[in-house]
């Protein structure tokens, strides 16, 4: 009988597997690293930031309008995302929206618990 380490949401992390909502496993066995991490898209801050100076310069209002699309585009693009790393490879496993701190929480709760399943699987 495997060791439940957390469960919730369809997400299960065992001494075995770490089982996601869609189906997807991982074998614990062959996690090597686990991370919580921000991913931004720090293009469209940077062009917004172009745009918003251009526009102050020319005394465009339709090139700030621009900027702004660019700034709203970042910020609802931010995601707190689980790093799974195995096999020399890095992955993302899990990937929720950066509003949502709660999320990120959980995040850390899940990581915390495959770390604790590593050290399980080590111990035996």
């Amino acid at each position: 009988m495997p060791t439940i380490f957390y469960e919730d949401s369809g997400i299960v992390v065992s001494d075995t597997a770490f089982i996601l909502p869609n189906g997807d496993q991982y074998p614990v066995r062959n996690i090597s690293s686990v991370k919580v991490r921000d991913k931004d898209i720090v293009g469209l801050l940077v062009a917004g930031i172009l745009f918003a100076s251009y526009a102050i310069m020319v005394d465009n209002p339709y090139t700030f309008v621009v900027s702004l699309i660019f700034f709203a585009l970042w910020w609802f693009t931010r995601t707190n995302v689980l790093l799974i790393g195995s096999g020399g490879i890095t992955q993302e496993a899990l990937t929720f929206n950066k509003r949502e701190q709660e999320k990120r929480q959980l995040l850390i709760s899940i990581a915390a618990a495959i770390n604790e399943s590593i050290s399980n699987l080590q111990k035996t």
